[in-house]
């Protein structure tokens, strides 16, 4: 009998262990300085071994004075620590991105400089960043690179062998003149400088991702259209796609990424010029560019600006479109979609307060959620840096204003037995009209459905592994969600 009760105590602690690790840290937080005159701002991160957070950005303290900033979080969003970077005076010190290296530490990229040529007041250039720090932001090499008037590095992607930053770098005007990329290896031994000019406006390169062969694919704005290059590990470019037609019908990049064997890039689609509304699309092909899939986002919620400006591939080939829309009656505000490879929507979710939310990046974490960095001006006087940690399927305890996903607080929606063995029932009182039961696992993918009329239903989950999974009730433009967990 004691060894019954043992093994019953053993098979429960590691059922426990199972939802426990399942189970997402989420958090909301915003950081600001206690003087309204300096402000810091998170552009980009990484997850450290600790669990916690490492991001990057700026700090500005006034006209020219700004620095490149790291600012580590713990796990749970609580302030550790930051670090500045970069000579003073500059009309600009930034880190935009950054990609972990597997050891532990990271190469970033962005605008800046080192320099202390001159004297203490003089103007420092504004020259393109790179360099590689640990988890604590100590910098074990950095480089800069002159190779415009002024120039900037948006994102880096990482391959086997090194790594290749992209960009832009104008002469003497104010409008991007040559695409700018950068590439080299991870120990800092030598880089390569490229520049293109295609004769065009607005020339910048976005977007950029590892291949599965090698080298590298990218994105950007040509003029009123867009740019896709293939370029190889060592920065050769291999090939060059002008995508789209300008006005009407016009399409800009704002990133690109590579899912299985296609390509996935999305940004801002343009019907008609002139126009005061734009929308966020996201396109799949095959690697001849062949289009597969254009899906613009209509007007919903009455937005009037819609803009894509990320895409994030995750641990099971799914991939998150990310970015933010605007409406007349408030600021703007992020959002979330998640497809999975064939396109199919799995959920989406809006992230933000009442008043202007902008995004700047996101992550995969280590528990199979995500990170997502932004900016708000909805929770203090002034804009502050805005984290948002959410579990698997973009659930957490963040703010929205907008009223779609509604977690289950009173009686019309119930789920029992939870935990559950080998049948669950579902009561949702709704007049006799039809709705839509689905259920997802932790990974955000549906593995049941059933579409139901009835009051109660009876669901086999004998199929379903042990674990935590997300109930929902999709009923007249209304969403209902609860937790339940299986255990056979």
């Amino acid at each position: 009998m004691k060894k019954q009760i043992l093994i019953l105590a053993i098979i429960s602690v590691l059922f426990n262990i199972e939802v426990i690790a399942q189970e997402s840290i989420v958090f909301e937080k915003t950081y600001r300085t206690e003087t309204i005159d300096t402000v810091i701002m998170a552009l980009t991160g990484a997850q450290t071994s600790d669990g916690g957070y490492l991001l990057g950005g700026y700090a500005a303290y006034g006209m020219y004075l700004s620095q490149m900033m790291f600012f580590k979080i713990d796990s749970v969003g609580n302030y550790e620590w930051k670090k500045m970077y970069g000579s003073l005076p500059c009309s600009s010190n930034m880190i935009h991105d950054m990609e972990p290296v597997g050891d532990g530490t990271f190469i970033c990229c962005g605008e800046g400089t080192f320099s202390t040529e001159g004297a203490p007041g003089d103007l420092k250039p504004t020259n393109s960043m790179i360099m590689r720090v640990d988890e604590n932001a100590n910098i074990i090499w950095h480089k800069e690179f002159d190779a415009g008037y002024h120039e900037n590095l948006y994102e880096v992607a990482l391959s086997d062998t090194g790594f290749i930053c992209v960009g832009y770098k104008q002469d003497i005007t104010k409008m991007p003149e040559h695409y700018l990329w950068i590439t080299g290896d991870v120990e800092g031994h030598y880089t390569n400088v490229r520049t293109l000019d295609l004769g065009l406006g607005w020339q910048t390169i976005t977007g950029v991702s590892k291949i599965p062969s090698s080298g590298f694919i990218a994105g950007g704005t040509a003029e009123n259209k867009s740019i896709i290059f293939l370029f190889s590990e060592n920065g050769d470019t291999l090939e060059t796609n002008i995508i789209g037609s300008g006005y009407p019908n016009q399409i800009s990049i704002n990133d690109i990424a590579v899912l299985d064997a296609s390509v996935i890039y999305g940004g801002i689609y343009i019907e008609n010029m002139p126009t005061d509304s734009t929308n966020a699309f996201v396109s799949q092909s095959d690697f001849n560019y062949i289009i597969q899939d254009f899906h613009v986002y209509a007007n919903e919620n009455s937005y009037m600006q819609n803009n894509l400006r990320k895409l994030l591939c995750d641990y099971h080939s799914n991939f998150l479109a990310l970015g933010i829309f605007q409406t007349y009656d408030r600021g703007s505000e992020m959002w979330v979609r998640k497809y999975d490879n064939e396109f199919n929507l799995l959920w989406k979710r809006y992230i933000g307060g009442v008043e202007g939310e902008t995004f700047r990046d996101a992550i995969n974490t280590s528990d199979g959620g995500y990170l997502i960095i932004g900016e708000s001006s909805s929770f203090d006087q002034y804009t502050s840096m805005y984290i948002v940690k959410t579990d698997s399927l973009g659930l957490g305890n963040y703010t929205s204003p907008v009223e779609e996903y509604i977690i289950n607080k009173n009686n019309e929606f119930r789920v029992y037995p939870n935990p559950a063995s080998t049948i669950v029932t579902i009561e949702f009182e709704n007049s006799n009209n039809e709705y839509s039961i689905e259920i997802f696992d932790m990974s955000g993918r549906l593995v049941l459905q059933k579409i139901s009329s009835d009051y109660q239903n009876y669901i086999d989950v004998n199929n379903l592994k042990n674990g935590l999974y997300m109930v929902r009730i999709v009923y007249q433009n209304r969403i209902f969600q609860s937790k339940l967990i299986i255990n056979h």
